[in-house]
């Protein structure tokens, strides 16, 4: 599970989403960030694997009951594949984090609430 803590509360209240993803996809983003890098790959090889930097693809996005979103991009930077995970509090106030270069149940631990998206891998 990937991890991240925005504030310090006691007592959080916990929401959770669970988001249907199939296992194949699951497989193809968790390869594509398991690439160091392509510095030194050809343009038929990247053309080939279908790579075109500089791009992001969405790949899930959540609301949760009380207005908070998530939202999860695979990016293709000049290098490498890196994820971008955006979250946005019920308010407005957005929050960037960090790449953890993959695919995983995510919790953010916001002080006064948890909020926990739960994949659920599906077979095709």
């Amino acid at each position: 599970m990937i991890k991240y803590k925005v504030e310090d509360k006691e007592t959080p209240t916990t929401r959770e989403v669970k988001y249907p993803i199939s296992r194949k996809e699951v497989y193809r983003i968790r390869q594509l960030l398991n690439i160091q890098s392509f510095e030194d790959w050809d343009e038929e090889k990247l053309d080939k694997l279908g790579i075109v930097k500089e791009s992001c693809e969405y790949v899930l996005g959540v609301a949760f009951d009380d207005g908070a979103t998530l939202d999860y991009k695979l990016c293709c930077g000049e290098h490498n594949y890196y994820d971008e995970v955006l979250f946005q509090y019920p308010d407005g106030k957005y929050v960037d984090f960090e790449p953890t270069y993959e695919l995983d149940d995510i919790e953010i631990d916001a002080g006064s609430t948890i909020y926990i998206v739960r994949l659920e891998v599906q077979d095709e």
